[in-house]
């Protein structure tokens, strides 16, 4: 549960993490917006319904991108449309994956890519290796794997 007080605006942007969680598990919209409000993120039911259509959207999309070659470029039909500010036109989520032997546990981050031009598969998860490899280097953490995980055109 949200602990701090929201203004209006803020909880609609709150509220977008969980709904993307819940439909990755596979939760219907009903279950989602009922879990909103458990955790007080409630706001106009068409809105969280319509939210709600986005992110199952954006997954299945995202499911389809996995099978894309690494030197191909992504069809038009692939790129998730942008509801929200993004500075460039192309932005590419990519999964970084990293293993942490002081804590035993394997991190899981995600990365945003923005590009003018539509990039492939493998140069966005290139360009988030690139990121994240010092870190991975210094601290001396196990091997890196990178996988896109969505696109989004403006």
């Amino acid at each position: 549960m949200v602990m701090f007080p929201l203004k209006r605006g803020t909880i609609r942007a709150y509220a977008q993490e969980y709904i993307r969680a819940s439909v990755e598990r596979g939760l219907i919209s009903a279950e989602t917006i009922r879990l909103l409000g458990d955790e007080g993120l409630t706001y106009r039911r068409t809105t969280m319904l319509a939210d709600y259509r986005d992110w199952a959207n954006v997954t299945k999309k995202a499911s389809a991108l996995k099978f894309v070659r690494k030197d191909y470029q992504i069809g038009a039909d692939l790129y998730s449309p942008v509801k929200y500010s993004q500075v460039l036109p192309y932005r590419y989520e990519v999964k970084v994956t990293f293993y942490d032997p002081r804590r035993e546990k394997r991190i899981i981050e995600f990365t945003n890519i923005e590009s003018y031009d539509p990039l492939t598969p493998g140069r966005a998860e290139s360009e988030a290796g690139d990121i994240y490899r010092p870190v991975v280097t210094d601290y001396e953490l196990g091997e890196l794997t990178t996988t896109i995980h969505a696109g989004f055109k403006k």
